[in-house]
Formats: C-alpha cells, sequence, structure tokens
C-alpha cells in the first residue's frame, strides 16, 4: 500500500496509523493516545477546525496532504500538497493526465488565458488635423488615455491617408510623438488607430528580404 491513505476506515481490528495510514510527526499522530479519553477542550477544537477549514491569521500546525486552510489575511482558502500551502486553483484539475505534469489545473489555465486576453482589448482611434509645420506631438482624448496600456499598446498612424511606420510612433498615457524625422505640417489630416500588440509579437529590427 503506498502511504499516505487518509481514507477514513473502519476496520474490524485496531488500526495501525504507522504503516496503514502514515504518520506526520505532527501532534495529531499520537492524538488521542491508547488507552486514554480525549480531552473535551482539544475535542472542541477538532469540531471548530473542521468546521472553520482552520481559519485563521496564522498557518496550521497540524495538517496533511489534502487539508484546506481558509487565509484570514487574504480571505482566501490554502490547500497543503506537494510540501507547500498553495492556492486552492493549483490543485484544482479541470483535465485529469496521468500525472501532475499532464494535468491542467485551474490556475495553468487562468495563466495561459490572462496572456491571451492581453493582445484582445478593443481597438481605440480618433482623426484630426495640423495646423503648424514641425509637428511631432499628437496629445491623446482624454477618454482614450484613461485606458491607455504603456507596455502593450502600439499606435498606428496615417498621415495623409498613409501608415507611418509604427516603430517610429511613442505612446504614452497622455501622447504620441513622432520620432525618426517624421513630422507633421500644417494641413496635413490623420488617422490613429491605437491597438493591442503584446511586446513579444511587436518586432522592431527591420526585416530584409533579398
Amino acid at each position: 500500500m503506498t502511504l499516505p491513505d487518509n481514507r477514513i476506515k473502519f476496520d474490524s481490528a485496531l488500526i495501525d496509523f504507522e504503516t496503514t495510514v502514515g504518520t506526520t510527526g505532527q501532534d495529531h499522530d499520537t492524538y488521542p493516545a491508547p488507552d486514554t479519553s480525549p480531552r473535551y477542550d482539544w475535542f472542541r477544537m477538532v469540531l471548530i477546525g473542521l468546521l472553520s477549514n482552520q481559519a485563521s491569521y496564522d498557518i496550521p500546525t497540524q495538517y496533511r496532504d489534502g487539508t484546506t486552510y481558509f487565509d484570514l489575511n487574504t480571505l482566501s482558502f490554502k490547500i497543503y500538497a506537494q510540501n507547500a500551502w498553495r492556492s486552492l486553483s493549483e490543485v484544482i484539475a479541470l483535465s485529469e493526465g496521468t500525472d501532475t505534469e499532464s494535468t491542467l489545473t485551474l490556475a495553468e489555465w487562468y495563466s495561459a488565458v490572462q496572456e491571451t486576453l492581453v493582445t484582445t482589448a478593443p481597438e481605440s482611434t480618433f482623426s484630426g488635423r495640423c495646423t503648424a509645420d514641425g509637428a511631432t506631438t499628437i496629445n491623446l482624448p482624454s477618454t482614450i488615455s484613461e485606458r491607455i496600456d504603456t507596455v502593450n499598446n502600439r499606435a498606428f498612424i496615417y498621415k495623409n491617408g498613409i501608415l507611418i511606420d509604427p516603430r517610429k510612433c511613442s505612446l504614452t498615457e497622455a501622447n504620441i510623438t513622432l520620432t525618426g524625422g517624421i513630422t507633421l505640417s500644417n494641413g496635413d489630416t490623420f488617422t490613429i488607430v491605437i491597438k493591442n500588440i503584446a511586446q513579444q509579437l511587436f518586432s522592431v529590427p527591420d526585416v530584409l528580404v533579398s
């Protein structure tokens, strides 16, 4: 038999906890001691612990693989597994494989979906006209600047209907700065589309074709 085996059992013979269940070296290994009556206060603490999932600001001192604990610091559930307290999402299987490596957990799925959602935010757009020569800065409308993500958002500027190299458009939460000698002149029109593109998908070096 592979230990630990914490299933509830009612064997006719006395249960040998060391060989058929598994011990932890914690206090509950010897509670209650053989041929003694359980202390009422300890038994009451066991009941309270079961009812509350050992809710506390401190981690439990009595636990086994599968023990749940309600962390009052973060108001979240933790579970003891693989020698550590983990988030419940790390042990909730969405698809079960043959081992821990091939089992997809809720935490792994959330991480993958979060990375995907970064690139699926809605686009923003606005248009305008330049009234001076040599302009290099375009201020963002307040309705758009409030939602700017300077890490993943990229500005695509069409000057008089022609796309400017997006690598030469620097985006901040307040404005867009044209670089590389690109400017707007009096009378130029522009349309700006702000797209969500993850850093690893925005290639900066020139692609050479021969």
